[in-house]
């Protein structure tokens, strides 16, 4: 079966923790010189949880299923309910799990996120299983779809290099949003040039400055919204005055939708518009997939062409 996309990454069960006793405080012994913080010692009473799941990988995957792709993910889940819980999220979206690797000496990958008042959040995250996937198991032979969408693996850049020459091969466009693993190596100044589209936050486009990326180049910005490069040209698109309940899954919501509406629409614009929509609605649902759209904004934002 040919997919419109493939996605490729993390898979992960997410618990979310809300709390007003969460604390967020400015240190500079703190990266970022922000901390988010409890008392120490102290019984912190939750004001509620939720269970999802998260993951680059079924996080895209969802975006595209929800608005009408073919989409299948390759990941690795472990042999327990937390793996349960995730093929069944993928067959409640629809997305196929005809790739989905089970490993009996790794837990699935879990994560809990300590939501504040405001939607800020900390992630505590286990990669677990999905962190292993390994090239030898990847079915080459049965990748077949219009675009790979290539999330993070982990710092595998091996594994990287062979997907990307085969997509090339296949003449299957490739999307790549990198983890901090693979910027961290310093290789991936040969790859990028073969990249369709880069999807990066404005911290991780500073470090990959040096690297040429010939492709589609979309710079994620939080609230400023974010930049598109292509053609020679910058273009913006802003964010919609939402309130922000959760922020987690914004950047592979944004990133994703811009996919999406280049496939359904081949406009630059249109995606840009699309994936401002994809981004804005889920930041004001709980979880990493709830308030993904199914349908290009009534209401677009204007793209700022420079």
């Amino acid at each position: 079966m040919s997919y419109d996309v493939i996605t490729i990454g993390s898979a992960t069960l997410d618990v979310f923790l809300m709390s007003d006793a969460f604390k967020v405080v400015q240190s500079s012994k703190f990266a970022g010189g922000k901390g988010e913080c409890f008392s120490f010692g102290s019984k912190i009473e939750i004001d509620g949880y939720q269970m999802d799941t998260g993951g680059g990988a079924t996080n895209t995957a969802a975006t595209f299923s929800r608005l009408g792709l073919r989409a299948a993910c390759i990941t690795e889940i472990g042999d327990d309910l937390a793996g349960e819980e995730i093929l069944g999220a993928l067959k409640k979206e629809k997305i196929s799990n005809k790739f989905v690797m089970m490993d009996s000496k790794h837990q699935t990958g879990y994560s809990t996120i300590l939501l504040t008042s405001n939607g800020q959040r900390t992630i505590l995250v286990y990669r677990g299983a999905s962190d292993k996937i390994s090239e030898s198991w990847v079915p080459f032979n049965q990748i077949k779809a219009k675009w790979l969408y290539i999330t993070s693996l982990g710092g595998d850049i091996k594994l990287l290099r062979r997907l990307v020459n085969h997509a090339k091969r296949k003449k299957t466009k490739i999307a790549f949003n990198p983890g901090s693993k693979e910027i961290a190596s310093g290789k991936l100044a040969s790859l990028l040039p073969l990249v369709d589209v880069l999807i990066v936050n404005k911290e991780e486009a500073a470090k990959l400055s040096k690297f040429k990326s010939t492709g589609i180049k979309v710079i994620t910005d939080g609230r400023r919204g974010a930049t598109v490069w292509a053609d020679g040209k910058k273009r913006h698109i802003g964010i919609y005055p939402v309130k922000m309940v959760d922020a987690t899954g914004a950047g592979d919501a944004f990133g994703s939708g811009f996919v999406a509406g280049l496939i359904k629409y081949k406009n630059l614009h249109k995606a840009m518009q699309l994936a401002a929509w994809n981004a804005s609605s889920n930041v004001q649902e709980i979880g990493a997939k709830s308030g993904l759209v199914r349908g290009f904004p009534r209401k677009p934002l204007k793209v700022v062409g420079f």
